[in-house]
């Protein structure tokens, strides 16, 4: 609003410099103006920031809703479906979703509102500075512009859309290239992934040039306008206008500024528009990476359902001593395992678990305790034993690393202790079923005679099933071993 009124006061006050009869007028009515003129121009930049912190926090406060439900949304999604998408292509979703409405949130407050504002003000303003005529050229151009912006608009969605879906597959194949770095290093190939991914990034860069295009399309289409709106309204003035007229001279910079504050912001309306309607594909594109709808034409059936339902069996049996999967390398016991816990299948009826440990686990950022209550109602007392038990005593709540982070930036452990943290969060709580992928991986041999120790004495109470290749695992002859097969039907 002030943003209009300012060049109104402009135009008006250089009516009245133009009627001024001696020196000591003109000059008062200098000051007048130009402290008028400045106040003006100060709120109408000025006052969408005033209020900009508040702003900031409502946006934060946004952001960290939605990437902690996406989050939640991710964990819950249909195993089946889940499963099969990748870590990092889901991070930069929830990263993604959560900017979509950053990006609304922004567009609407930053944007659209201030120009609607502006435009209702400027066509009031042009018709009060100079005549009703004015005023519908002003609304005239307006409503030109939003049609030639329509399909432009369009346009610049779909482009970037394009845009948008091309950098979303490609940050999943810079994940899966920062995954092999190690492998780049002992073949000594480093600048084949460096030449491999360069190569997949062009397909982007062809996708964010149709992007830019599309925006220097809209650009233009609207700064053409703009200028001949500018050139009818000084045109159309000075035609009626006698020659000299102070007061018609202001009006003409009246009307002018006034109008280039009224549609000039529309141009942001126009962006601002297409950025609403592409925040709402990229929403709708990354909500389903984070939670993907099941589609039979999408289902990999990786899991065998007929051996799930065998070792399941073995669970009926009272809870004696572990239950042991054996099998050589790709018989699918990792598979299997993450089926009996419904994992990778939602057609599965899972046993209440309280325990499951990946061949390669994950840490939270946080302290060892920490890691081993994971959220549940389990007392830093009993976290604390039983890092004890498995050899981490200097990690319990006493020890000289209670409080030190054992993931992220401030944190690192080594492998073995990784291995074991992961071990004491699956064993610490009572359940029916805990399940052990390789758990003894990376273990020196004193750390492997505690951990089987430990998994024998739990085995005693609840059901525990492991799978592992160590020759050091206490199997004995009268322990039920189950060795699934891809092929064939399952023994045990």
């Amino acid at each position: 609003m002030s943003t209009v009124l300012a060049p109104y006061a402009l135009g008006r006050g250089i009516g009245s410099l133009m009627a001024a009869t001696d020196r000591t007028e003109f000059l008062t009515t200098a000051g007048r103006v130009a402290i008028v003129y400045s106040l003006l121009w100060l709120v109408g930049s000025s006052l969408t920031y005033v209020i900009y912190p508040l702003y900031g926090l409502v946006e934060q406060r946004l952001q960290s809703t939605v990437m902690a439900r996406a989050l939640k949304d991710s964990i819950t999604a249909d195993p089946s479906m889940r499963h099969q998408m990748d870590n990092g292509e889901i991070s930069f979703a929830i990263d993604t979703n959560a900017g979509t409405y950053r990006d609304s949130l922004a567009g609407l407050y930053l944007s659209v509102f201030p120009a609607v504002l502006s435009l209702v003000a400027g066509v009031w303003a042009v018709v009060v500075a100079s005549s009703w005529v004015e005023g519908l050229i002003v609304a005239a151009a307006a409503i030109l512009y939003a049609v030639a912006s329509k399909p432009l608009i369009a346009a610049h969605q779909k482009a970037q859309a394009a845009f948008f879906k091309e950098n979303m597959r490609s940050f999943g194949v810079l994940g899966n290239s920062l995954g092999l770095w190690k492998e780049a290093v002992v073949f000594s190939v480093p600048q084949f992934l460096y030449s491999r991914y360069r190569s997949d990034r062009v397909t982007v860069e062809k996708a964010g040039a149709a992007s830019y295009a599309a925006t220097r399309r809209l650009y233009l289409a609207q700064g053409l306008i703009l200028a001949a709106t500018i050139c009818t309204l000084v045109f159309t003035i000075s035609y009626r206008t006698p020659l000299g007229d102070g007061q018609v001279i202001g009006a003409i910079v009246s009307t002018v500024g006034i109008a280039v504050a009224a549609i000039g912001p529309l141009q942001t309306v126009g962006f601002g528009i297409s950025s609403l309607a592409v925040a709402i594909s990229q929403q709708k594109e990354s909500s389903e990476k984070i939670r993907p709808h099941r589609r039979a034409e999408d289902v990999q059936s990786v899991v065998r359902h007929d051996q799930v339902a065998e070792l399941s069996k073995l669970l009926t049996q009272p809870p004696h001593r572990p239950i042991w999967v054996l099998g050589e390398s790709g018989t699918g016991k990792t598979t299997l395992l993450e089926g009996l816990l419904g994992l990778n299948s939602s057609e599965v009826e899972v046993p209440r678990s309280s325990g499951y440990v990946q061949q390669s686990p994950g840490l939270l950022n946080a302290t060892a305790v920490d890691n081993v209550i994971f959220g549940r109602d389990i007392s830093r007392e009993a976290a604390g034993d039983i890092l004890s038990t498995v050899g981490l005593e200097s990690f319990a709540p006493q020890g000289s690393n209670h409080s030190r982070d054992v993931a992220g930036e401030e944190g690192k452990v080594s492998g073995g202790e990784r291995q074991r943290i992961a071990i004491a969060r699956a064993l610490v709580s009572d359940g029916d079923l805990v399940v052990l992928d390789e758990p003894t991986s990376g273990l020196d041999a004193s750390s492997r005679a505690k951990v089987w120790a430990l998994i024998e004495r739990c085995a005693q109470d609840r059901h525990i099933v492991v799978a592992t290749h160590d020759d050091s695992a206490p199997i004995r002859e009268d322990d039920l071993v189950f060795r699934p097969s891809r092929v064939g039907a399952p023994r045990s």
